[in-house]
């Protein structure tokens, strides 16, 4: 309620709060073990930032417009997506256990999605 009377919107506002809560957490680590970074990874650096901060409002905004139990199996649907990119970028391969979760949340979501259907 605090955040509504200030004139803030709350998407804003949980956006500001975690960034300035990641910046307080990782800033002291950078100044320990900081090295400088090659000039042409800014430009990757930057876009990361951006996508990781639009995907957060997003995910924020998504929050508003649906309940908490449609979303969460689309939030877990991450663990899927960072398999599969080990998988093609790192060629990590996928655990039972990876592939059992990963079913057990797809299943989830079309479970969602026949529901809302």
């Amino acid at each position: 309620m605090v955040v509504v009377r200030v004139g803030v919107r709350p998407p804003r506002a949980a956006a500001a709060a975690t960034t300035a809560g990641m910046l307080l957490l990782t800033a002291p680590v950078a100044l320990v073990f900081w090295h400088p970074v090659d000039p042409g990874h800014w430009t990757a650096l930057i876009a990361i930032g951006a996508l990781a901060q639009a995907g957060q409002y997003c995910f924020l905004r998504a929050y508003r417009a649906a309940d908490a139990s449609v979303l969460a199996p689309v939030s877990y649907s991450s663990i899927v997506f960072a398999t599969a990119a080990g998988w093609a970028f790192f060629a990590e391969v996928p655990t039972s256990a990876n592939l059992l979760g990963a079913a057990v949340i797809l299943g989830a979501l079309l479970f969602v999605w026949w529901r809302d259907r």
